[in-house]
């Protein structure tokens, strides 16, 4: 029966102004009825560059977190690296 369980994405979103968040958030969930294998859920959505503190509600969610017009500086990426949190722009 584990081939029949639907696995959640849990997703961070951060952008460059609160316009974008929402549209991306949007149509990451409307995602949700039209794939059979997961289910994607917005954990937070914000604005601004991607900080630390971000990385760490990944580590504790579980989370990937998708950035738009965004930067992480390099400490930043260190810890996502080091906590192997996934970032994707």
């Amino acid at each position: 029966l584990q081939g029949d369980t639907v696995k959640e994405l849990n997703l961070i979103i951060k952008a460059d102004a609160y316009g974008s968040a929402q549209a991306l958030e949007e149509a990451l969930l409307g995602l949700n009825g039209q794939m059979e294998e997961a289910t994607i859920k917005v954990i937070h959505s914000g604005v601004g560059n991607i900080t630390e503190s971000d990385i760490l509600l990944a580590v504790a969610s579980k989370a990937i977190i998708v950035g738009f017009h965004v930067e992480a500086d390099a400490a930043v990426r260190q810890a996502a690296e080091s906590e192997r949190v996934e970032i994707r722009r």
